[in-house]
């Protein structure tokens, strides 16, 4: 071989070698060639956290990776910055399916992916409930049941069934509202007896019948809840003046038309439309905003503050607060109800037909569009800080909260199977209008009521 032929040589393998070491060191930063738009580009990333265990990951049709019994998180690389078809799948779940963007350089993120059970198990809790109510911790349940002459309130430990505790109201007593203290300790029960409105007291850590009617509440009486940080404490507005009762009845401010509590505060919207704040005891009182808000006489109010978000429902119409202009704006109408999810990060805005929310720690307070029915939707709660649960006439629904592409949605169970009626008739003769739907965070059970039969579904989430 002459010495010109091994040059030739040394300088093919040189080329092939930086050909194929560019290639490495390009595939290793993350490069690809995109074959679509006939262009190099760096690749993203997909990172999905999945409950339950050993999950399926398909990713443009192609099964990707499977989640661990330990690790149920994942992170898919090297893939083309476009939209890609993510599909996570396993036996005896319903699939989740979403179109995810993914981009140059970065992960896209799904953190709270949950499968939501196939055909669960309901089991009957109790017989002959008429109403039932947890407790703020989620710890307790209060069942109301019919008595010959009035009614009864049995209280369960959730974890100690046989922990009961039974408080009897007679003289043909009607239950209009319960009202649970923030540290689950206390409740307040309003009743209806003899055409009069009544307020007990009931201490549920004590196994005794409540004492007298509390003789500072009654039909005058609004706005009624427990000090959040001292349940012997209760606060009410009466004739416009805010009481606070704890050994005496102290007067606290005047001319409240609605208020709320934030932190070691009170938040209250005054009748000439200015929104204040101020310690417990009515002092260190601060305006909040500059340009009135309109309170009208025959206007229904309600004040939700988190934060340094507040919001004033006025009927059915939601307002909050502008902290650059400190006026009120309209946000959303209509709207009959606001829950905020458990982690207090996004409030939800339900109205018969629709259900709206927002993200509370983006500096833009803008209405999320989640999804609208033909039917009332009814009875919906937070499972997580993802998941809603709600009913649609007798199907129970799931929806994620996950706005891109395409909403997850599964109707997990219709109630009508579980109607006696229905059983015996063979026909749906359900009343919705007695019908309760109620998700418990402590032990992530659903709870519904049906023809005086509460069921009790098996663990349905992590």
């Amino acid at each position: 071989m002459t010495k010109k032929t091994r040059n030739i040589i040394v300088l093919i393998f040189i080329f092939f070698f930086l050909l194929v070491g560019s290639q490495l060191i390009f595939y290793s930063l993350g490069y690809r060639f995109d074959f679509e738009t006939k262009k190099i580009v760096n690749t993203g990333g997909l990172y999905l956290k999945v409950w339950p265990p050993v999950a399926e990951i398909f990713v443009d049709g192609k099964l990707k990776e499977k989640t661990g019994i330990i690790i149920n998180s994942v992170l898919i690389q090297n893939l083309l910055p476009k939209k890609h078809e993510v599909l996570i799948k396993k036996e005896g779940y319903y699939p989740w399916k979403k179109n995810l963007d993914v981009r140059e350089r970065e992960v896209t993120r799904a953190d709270n992916v949950v499968l939501i059970k196939e055909n669960p198990l309901f089991e009957i809790f109790k017989e002959k409930v008429n109403d039932f109510f947890f407790s703020p911790d989620q710890k307790t349940i209060v069942l109301k049941k019919s008595a010959e002459d009035g009614f009864g309130l049995e209280i369960f430990n959730l974890k100690k069934e046989d922990n009961k505790k039974i408080f009897s109201f007679s003289h043909n007593a009607k239950l209009l509202d319960l009202k649970w203290s923030e540290d689950s300790k206390k409740l307040l029960v309003k009743i209806e007896a003899d055409k009069e409105i009544e307020y007990f007291l009931i201490d549920q850590t004590a196994n005794q019948e409540p004492s007298a009617p509390l003789g500072y509440l009654d039909k005058n009486t609004q706005e009624i809840s427990f000090n959040p940080a001292n349940s012997k404490e209760i606060f009410f507005v009466k004739n416009g003046s805010l009481y606070l009762k704890n050994e005496k009845i102290l007067p606290i401010l005047n001319k409240v038309t609605a208020y709320t509590f934030l932190q070691n505060n009170i938040i209250w919207l005054e009748k000439s439309g200015n929104v204040l704040r101020s310690d417990f005891s009515g002092n260190k009182i601060e305006v909040l905003n500059e340009t009135p808000f309109p309170v009208k006489k025959d206007g229904v109010y309600r004040v939700v503050a988190h934060l340094n978000i507040i919001f004033i429902l006025e009927n059915e119409v939601l307002y909050t607060l502008d902290t650059k202009t400190k006026e009120f704006k309209k946000l959303y109408s209509p709207v009959k109800e606001l829950m905020l999810s458990p982690d207090n990060q996004k409030i939800l805005y339900l109205n018969d037909y629709e259900i709206s929310f927002s993200d509370l720690t983006s500096p833009e307070l803008e209405r999320i569009f989640l999804t609208r029915f033909s039917e009332k939707n009814e009875d919906c709660s937070w499972l997580n800080p993802s998941y809603l649960v709600f009913r649609i006439g007798d199907t129970i629904k799931i929806s994620e909260t996950d706005t891109r592409d395409e909403i997850n949605m599964v109707d997990l169970v219709k109630l009508g199977k579980f109607s006696k009626d229905y059983q015996e008739a063979e026909k749906l003769t359900l009343t919705l209008s007695k019908t309760k739907v109620l998700w418990n965070g402590s032990v992530k059970k659903l709870y519904f009521l049906i023809t005086n039969t509460l069921f009790a579904s098996e663990r349905l989430f992590p």
